[in-house]
């Protein structure tokens, strides 16, 4: 990374699989992301409300990811980043999901650019025609 004059080393296992990888000194362990299949994404789905902003958003799962669509009718696809945690595959969004003690999904958070952790509960919204 000659533009930031420093190194990355990817540090391997004895398999042969990165391990974590070097950088001015840090060691950054490989992150192991969470599961990501249709059945671990129904959780999160449904509607959600801002009473701050006083909106809606509906997160459904569209071509295998957990999506919002967009007014303009775009998808904007979320990836898992943790638990109950996903960014914008644009990388200008993040999510993080609050569940209750019972371990359902109650609301989700929203933060990017400069705002941070706008809240939508999960609502009963009328369906889209």
């Amino acid at each position: 990374m000659e533009a930031y004059g420093a190194a990355v080393e990817f540090v391997p296992e004895r398999s042969g699989s990165i391990a974590h990888l070097l950088y001015r000194g840090i060691n950054a362990p490989k992150l192991s992301l969470p599961e990501s299949t249709p059945a671990s994404l129904a959780a999160y789905t449904g509607d959600y409300w801002s009473e701050e902003l006083r909106v809606a958003a509906r997160l459904e799962i569209h071509d295998g990811k957990l999506a919002c669509c967009q007014r303009s009718g775009t998808w904007l696809p979320f990836l898992p980043t943790g638990a109950d945690r996903f960014d914008a595959e644009a990388g200008s969004l993040a999510i993080e999901f609050t569940r209750s003690p019972a371990s359902e999904v109650t609301e989700v958070k929203l933060s990017g650019g400069r705002v941070r952790n706008i809240r939508y509960t999960r609502a009963n919204l009328p369906q889209r025609k």
